[in-house]
């Protein structure tokens, strides 16, 4: 997979990293790339949440093994969704 994420990087490690990046890219988009920018994510808050549609791709929740710690993949139902 190509998540960019780097070996042994925490998730909050990773997502740490690319906010600042984005804020890198923000800093030093011009005018029309900004306008750009605005636009798609005005687009996105009106967009339906996955799973609300019968060809939706499936939503999974992550969660940790006490036994082994490691995270575990649980598929939610597409009217759960919207919870999570």
């Amino acid at each position: 997979m190509h998540s960019h994420q780097k070996h042994e990087e925490l998730w909050y490690e990773f997502f740490a990293r690319m906010d600042q990046k984005q804020a890198a890219i923000i800093a030093k988009e011009d005018m029309q790339a900004m306008k750009t920018r605005l636009v798609q994510e005005k687009a996105q808050e009106g967009h339906p949440v996955p799973g609300l549609r019968s060809k939706a791709p499936r939503v999974f929740e992550w969660e940790e093994d006490e036994k082994t710690s490691f995270l575990l993949q649980r598929a939610i139902t597409w009217s759960h969704a919207q919870d999570i």
